[in-house]
């Protein structure tokens, strides 16, 4: 029986099975590359690039279902278009919407930012009247929360939005003692506001126009909105977000 010739892959194999070198390489290579191990280098937290981008939207005295059909669902549509963007999140309530934009990992967190100031150029025409964007910030991978709770309150009992607002108060009062926490925020619930109604014949009387409480409620650190004011055929809305406790004291 003749066995058939071999080829060069298998006379290569017979020169290596054969040869006292064979040994030698094998622990050349165990060497070197224990030796590439132990130079690679390492970062006990290395810094990864993943460009993220705040967007708040602005719209006082609105709903936050008006605000969710009318402009936050239209803006995410055109923010969609930008290059390299990877996930939008969105959050509506009263008065306005946050969304959260997050590009692809390694690219420049500038250039992020750029893109997202461009699109909000052409996005501004396509606002609601009365809407804006108060603030657009970057973030960076250090920003992500690792921890979300979530409240609720027991269908049986009286509480309503404020009362869960006010215990996420005091809980987030804690968990920024807590070693290590770097920023705790508070997302949904009702704060506690008082409408101001004013009496137009008793403003009348004591000389008071509706500029001048105004100027008043700002002077005390106020911002709008919170309750309506008819002014000129119109109405504007005020909002009550002091250091005050009660309606005494405001009034």
């Amino acid at each position: 029986m003749s066995s058939r010739p071999l080829g060069p892959i298998g006379r290569m194999a017979g020169l290596f099975l054969h040869s006292r070198l064979t040994p030698l390489f094998i622990v050349s290579s165990i060497l070197l590359g224990f030796l590439a191990f132990v130079t690679l280098a390492r970062e006990e937290e290395p810094q990864i690039q993943v460009p993220m981008v705040d967007v708040k939207l602005v719209w006082p005295g609105q709903s936050v279902d008006q605000v969710e059909r009318q402009l936050t669902s239209p803006a995410e549509r055109r923010l969609w278009e930008i290059p390299g963007l990877e996930y939008l999140y969105s959050t509506s309530t009263d008065d306005g919407s946050l969304l959260i934009l997050r590009f692809k990992v390694g690219m420049s967190p500038d250039q992020a930012l750029v893109r997202v100031h461009s699109r909000l150029e052409q996005v501004k025409s396509q606002l609601p009247a009365g809407a804006s964007i108060a603030e657009v910030a970057p973030r960076s991978i250090d920003d992500v929360p690792v921890l979300a709770l979530t409240l609720t309150a027991p269908t049986r009992t009286d509480w309503d939005q404020s009362d869960l607002r006010r215990i996420g108060e005091e809980l987030a009062q804690e968990l920024r003692k807590a070693d290590g926490v770097s920023r705790v925020n508070i997302l949904g619930g009702e704060p506690r506001v008082v409408r101001v109604q004013p009496d137009p014949g008793r403003m009348a009387q004591a000389g008071v126009t509706v500029d001048a409480m105004l100027a008043a409620l700002s002077s005390s650190g106020l911002s709008v909105p919170a309750g309506t004011v008819l002014q000129n055929g119109g109405s504007r809305v005020l909002r009550v977000e002091s250091p005050w406790t009660s309606g005494d004291e405001l009034r």
